[in-house]
């Protein structure tokens, strides 16, 4: 699952969306353990312990972390942390530069991927079949009734 931050997650959605999770059902063809494992990999539980730890091992490949995660722990800092530690009679405010530190931490180990590049070359048909779909992107409901098409209630 090496470099798959982001685009794991969009992944782990898109498989979690009812026109999808339906047909997917009892499919042999999709390797169930796989779906497990990396459903565990973006899991919630304990703050994302387990995305946190497969980023650590992600540190000098490529990959796009999962901005989700950042723009959370960023807020949850800002709102948790003062800005200003104390403010004295006489106006003096001591800024609270551990917060500043901290937030700057989060920046730059998210940058830390930025410069690593990836050496797969574009397949043309896989960038088709993107392309395609994104032109042709449907509502919830017309996905739900062409996956009864694909899979037949009771079936």
């Amino acid at each position: 699952y090496r470099g798959l931050g982001n685009s794991l997650f969009e992944i782990m959605v898109g498989l979690q969306q009812t026109p999808v999770a339906r047909i997917l059902k009892n499919q042999p063809q999709f390797d169930q353990k796989v779906l497990n494992e990396l459903a565990a990999i973006c899991a919630m539980t304990g703050n994302y312990k387990a995305y946190r730890a497969a980023l650590k091992k992600q540190k000098g490949r490529p990959c796009v972390p999962y901005f989700g995660v950042l723009l959370r722990d960023m807020l949850c800092y800002e709102e948790a942390k003062p800005k200003i530690k104390t403010k004295f009679d006489d106006g003096t405010v001591w800024v609270n530069l551990k917060k500043i530190e901290r937030m700057g931490q989060l920046v730059s180990d998210a940058l830390l991927f930025k410069g690593n590049r990836y050496t797969q070359k574009s397949k043309p048909n896989i960038l088709e079949l993107l392309e395609h779909s994104l032109r042709s992107a449907r509502d919830e409901d017309t996905l739900y009734n062409m996956s009864y098409k694909i899979k037949p209630r009771g079936t």
